[in-house]
């Protein structure tokens, strides 16, 4: 619970500390309202232009401050409002000890918006220079990548020979190998039906003297 009020009080205790002070407009035709709340026209009051000097008398917590203008007061979202005056009234103004306060708050707000900017620059670069890198390397594997095809297109694809001088001698030798292929063919199957033949009348010649031997056996029983 202490925790609580605790957050309150330091919500509260910031927004008092921006309240009372001299705020300047940051766009033109910015509206001033009676109630928190842009959605129509009808609670405009006064517009104000770029660089209006305004009091603000306090901010709220949903992003709209009450400020003071001559003997009108009403609302402007604090987003629209800066308290950094306008170079021009900067070399106007007297050095005063107010001023010279103003002057050192407004070098402290430029030099920590430098002091970010070139953070963010230097988060830049890096990145840049990462991105390069990967670009770099996406290009060489995209050269290898094409050499590799280059390469594999011309091993399944061989060169024609274009000189029919230099295809005769191939067709030669082919037509050599395919006449052997043949006649070695036709040798077997020769060589087969010889077999046959040799084996056939073998078998015959055989039959024939057994069938011989036979009748001279019964012809000297008789």
């Amino acid at each position: 619970m202490s925790r609580f009020f605790f957050l309150i009080f330091s919500l509260l205790l910031s927004f008092s500390s921006l309240a009372s002070s001299t705020v300047f407009v940051i766009n033109d035709d910015s509206a001033i309202r009676s109630e928190r709340t842009n959605l129509n026209n009808e609670n405009v009051i006064k517009i104000v232009g770029k660089n209006q000097p305004l009091q603000r008398l306090t901010m709220h917590y949903s992003g709209w401050s009450f400020v003071s203008l001559d003997d009108l007061n009403g609302w402007i979202l604090s987003e629209k409002l800066t308290s950094i005056p306008p170079i021009s009234d900067l070399k106007n103004i007297n050095k005063t000890p107010d001023t010279l306060v103003i002057q050192e708050k407004l070098l402290a707000q430029l030099r920590d918006k430098i002091q970010t900017l070139t953070q963010k620059n230097s988060l830049l670069e890096s990145e840049n220079n990462r991105l390069n890198t990967h670009i770099v390397k996406l290009n060489t594997d995209l050269k290898a990548s094409n050499s590799a095809f280059e390469q594999l297109e011309k091993d399944q694809n061989p060169p024609k020979l274009e000189n029919s001088d230099d295809l005769a001698p191939l067709s030669k030798d082919n037509s050599f190998f395919s006449f052997m292929g043949i006649l070695n063919i036709n040798w077997i199957y020769l060589s087969v039906t010889i077999l046959i033949v040799l084996l056939t009348a073998i078998f015959s010649i055989y039959r024939n003297n057994k069938r011989q031997h036979f009748n001279l056996n019964t012809i000297r029983r008789h």
